[in-house]
């Protein structure tokens, strides 16, 4: 997440080899060739498992952490110029 509150983390998954992958990310899934980008996520902890279709016992599962953004703070002082 860039900001805190904005729900923008992303997750990217990018293949060595180009094949028929399908990606589940908490329960909702995904098809692919090569790579897959899902954003608009909150902060938390997904579940992500990968696999290959129609290949039975070929998935990798993996828990990907998206981390809250955090606020930026800061303090502003004016000074007055001697000659102004």
């Amino acid at each position: 997440e860039t900001c805190s509150g904005k729900n923008n983390g992303a997750i990217g998954i990018t293949a060595q080899t180009a094949l028929s992958y399908i990606a589940t990310i908490d329960q909702q899934t995904f098809d692919f060739t090569s790579s897959l980008e899902v954003s608009d996520l909150a902060p938390g902890t997904y579940s992500v498992c990968i696999g290959v279709e129609d290949v039975a016992n070929c998935e990798q599962c993996f828990e990907v952490v998206i981390v809250p953004g955090s606020n930026l703070e800061g303090k502003t002082t004016v000074f007055q110029d001697a000659l102004g």
